[in-house]
């Protein structure tokens, strides 16, 4: 456990040398609220890490926050899967983490 003191789990503290010397290089968001610590964390994650985003596993104070900062995350920035999802992908040959297609124009 690492604790934070700022909205993301990466700053001020230890977690990404904890991660390294982990040889980990994918990290599971989960957590309370999406739309303020998770999401912090989840950027702060991105500048070595591959980040999933559970969407069963975190929640926001309202159903818009959360969908809107899912949505977001989903288009730009990386992968929002279920719980479900990510235990049978990594059941596999553990090269599970897929390159994000680029956004694609709205029509």
């Amino acid at each position: 456990m690492v604790k934070k003191f700022r909205y993301s789990g990466f700053y001020g503290t230890p977690l990404e040398n904890l991660l390294r010397a982990l040889g980990r290089d994918t990290i599971a968001i989960t957590g309370v609220a999406t739309n303020v610590c998770c999401d912090s964390t989840a950027r702060g994650a991105m500048r070595d890490f591959k980040v999933v985003f559970l969407s069963d596993c975190s929640a926001s104070f309202s159903p818009e926050e959360q969908d809107a900062t899912l949505k977001n995350f989903e288009k730009h920035f990386g992968l929002v899967w279920t719980r479900t999802h990510l235990s049978s992908a990594s059941r596999n040959d553990g090269n599970w983490f897929v390159s994000v297609p680029e956004p694609q124009p709205e029509s």
